[in-house]
């Protein structure tokens, strides 16, 4: 079982503030992309992944690297249009309880 996403918004995850906020957008969709990375991932459509996943190449880690200062100053601005807000597909399921609440909800400890 993958459960990573689950624990995105908990109270201790280091997740930025504007990752946090993508996440929390209404109306948001997931899409599969490689706008940030050059390598397909699944995250949530932003600014970025609709001006950019068109035209990005399949070269990881060279897109990676490039996007790399865009995403830092984004993150640092709290713009969740500009940072890779990467979310599995129950994202939408999320809750921002601490991570052993979490935890024993997907029944992975008693």
């Amino acid at each position: 079982m993958q459960a990573g996403t689950a624990y995105l918004v908990c109270p201790e995850a280091g997740t930025s503030g504007a990752h946090r906020a993508g996440l929390r957008r209404l109306g948001a969709s997931s899409v599969l992309t490689r706008a940030f990375s050059g390598r397909v991932a699944r995250g949530l459509r932003n600014g970025f992944v609709d001006a950019h996943d068109e035209h990005a190449p399949a070269v990881f880690p060279q897109v990676d690297q490039l996007t790399k200062p865009l995403r830092a100053a984004a993150a640092r601005a709290g713009d969740p249009d500009g940072v890779s807000l990467w979310a599995g597909a129950g994202w939408a399921a999320i809750t921002d309880e601490p991570a052993a609440v979490v935890t024993r909800r997907l029944g992975v400890i008693a």
